[in-house]
């Protein structure tokens, strides 16, 4: 009986931190929206993507694909199931995430809505991705989005 009591007892922690956790991320960015400009919020958020990079080992993945971005986008279309188009002239991909709902770990552990000011992460995520398959500097874009009211997440990519 006790076994069962202290793993309850744990899985109420753990949900409550991690309630808190979500709901201090969305009280910052609120607080981000609020108090800073855009080109501060966007320098920010783009910065933070870092985290999430590492998180998700993207350095092993992206790593195979280096001066190979057609295997990438390959890649990117089977087993991420995204849409991506090529326009050689402009150097320019449009990178359509192809899902519902928004596919980022933050916005699918917070309560309500969360600020869209979130976008700009998933911009300096992709920047790193892509430049690093494409190896040469990229602007990444999030030209729609699920936080934005839209059907599903697209970046543009922009080669330098």
């Amino acid at each position: 009986m006790t076994e069962t009591t202290d793993a309850t007892q744990t899985q109420q922690n753990q949900n409550r931190e991690a309630g808190f956790a979500s709901e201090w991320i969305a009280n910052l960015l609120t607080v981000l929206d609020d108090s800073l400009t855009e080109e501060t919020r966007v320098s920010l958020l783009r910065n933070c993507a870092e985290a999430h990079y590492r998180s998700a080992n993207m350095d092993a993945v992206v790593s195979q694909y280096q001066g190979n971005p057609s295997g990438f986008m390959q890649f990117l279309s089977e087993k991420w199931q995204w849409k991506i188009t090529c326009d050689q002239a402009a150097q320019t991909i449009t990178a359509d995430e192809n899902k519902p709902d928004c596919v980022c770990p933050l916005v699918q552990k917070a309560p309500g809505k969360v600020s869209a000011t979130l976008c700009h992460c998933s911009e300096g995520f992709a920047e790193k991705m892509f430049s690093a398959v494409i190896e040469k500097p990229v602007e990444a874009r999030v030209i729609r989005s699920i936080l934005r009211g839209d059907k599903s997440c697209v970046y543009s990519i922009q080669v330098l």
